[in-house]
């Protein structure tokens, strides 16, 4: 087995468990309709983009490395790395650490997923309403997770089908992405062991 087998049976690794979590929490939300549950259902669900998103930019990293590529830009690693830098007033590099947001995260984990593998991943977002509840359910998440009211801890019908929608989007987004890269790993193994 490769490196690039073993990368990617553990993202499926990560990927299992964290969908498992999130199966749990629909099925118990569905059975008692309780609010604890579809909260730990958007709680689980951004583990698993932040999750995956990481898993994509360490799989980028070290693909990018271990095959001796030069397809990452200075930027792109340094936000692999969640780094950011300035200099003091000693003229001395100081490295910070960056964070963005999780939609950027994951755009642009899937694009630097995508590119060190050659592969061509298009966004159509404009046309599709499920990156815009995805969006939303950041927000939804966001007040959940950091609520100033006890108000704000009520989940709504229409914040539940948006997070649904947002989720399906995902998984969709998601194995669109690791298909393409398998299907194109594959074809260059293939076209290795007939030379």
């Amino acid at each position: 087995m490769d490196a690039f087998q073993k990368e990617l049976i553990d993202f499926k690794g990560v990927k299992d468990i964290l969908e498992a979590d999130e199966r749990k929490c629909l099925i118990q939300a569905g059975k008692t309709g309780e609010q604890y549950w579809y909260r730990m259902f958007i709680r689980s669900f951004f583990a698993h983009v932040e999750g995956i998103s990481n898993k994509l930019k360490t799989h980028a990293l070290l693909w990018n490395q271990n095959n001796n590529l030069e397809k990452l830009t200075i930027g792109e690693l340094a936000i692999i790395n969640e780094e950011s830098y300035s200099l003091k007033s000693n003229g001395k590099v100081i490295t910070h650490p960056s964070f963005n947001s999780t939609d950027k995260t994951l755009r642009f984990a899937i694009n630097v997923f995508t590119k060190v593998h050659d592969v061509n991943f298009e966004w159509n977002l404009g046309e599709d309403q499920r990156w815009n509840d995805f969006k939303d359910s950041i927000k939804i998440r966001n007040r959940m997770t950091h609520p100033k009211k006890a108000k704000e801890l009520e989940f709504s019908q229409e914040e539940g089908d948006k997070l649904f929608r947002a989720h399906n989007w995902f998984i969709e987004t998601i194995t669109k992405a690791t298909n393409m890269v398998n299907e194109k790993y594959l074809a260059t193994k293939k076209q290795e062991e007939n030379k």
